[in-house]
Order: C-alpha cells, then structure tokens, then sequence
C-alpha cells in the first residue's frame, strides 16, 4: 500500500533525526462525504495498527470525517 510506504519512509526520516512516532497516540481518519463503504487498508507504526476514527481534533477544531463541523458548532 502506498500510505504504508509513506509510513515507512516518515518512520525513517523520524529515526535518522531521533525521533519516533508514538502508535498509542496516532489514529487515522478517512475524509470523504460519501456514505459507500469501502474497505479501509490497515495502517501501522512501529508495527502497531493505527485506529479509525470518524472525528479528530487539531489544534484545537474538531474534524470529522465529512468534514461538517457540526461537532465544532455545538459546544
């Protein structure tokens, strides 16, 4: 898979500059306002899956996976 790959390649990059990524604090969301389902490809790090998450929040703004800010809005 392509997105494993990169993975890989930022893994690299992160341990050459002594750096690691921490699977337990990492998930993944898929952005998409379709309602089909697809199979999702099983992303790692470190060997470690990383979960799927229907929303997340960065630096500060709640994203989800359609990206309609309806979590944002209502606090």
């Amino acid at each position: 898979l392509q997105m494993n790959r990169a993975l890989k390649l930022a893994q690299q990059w992160a341990s050459n500059q002594q750096l690691n990524f921490i699977a337990m604090k990492s998930h993944a969301i898929l952005f998409s306002t379709k309602n089909k389902l697809i199979q999702l490809p099983k992303l790692s790090i470190n060997n470690l899956n990383i979960p799927y998450v229907n929303s997340t929040r960065y630096l500060g703004v709640i994203l989800d996976r359609k990206l309609a800010w309806t979590k944002q809005t209502r606090g």
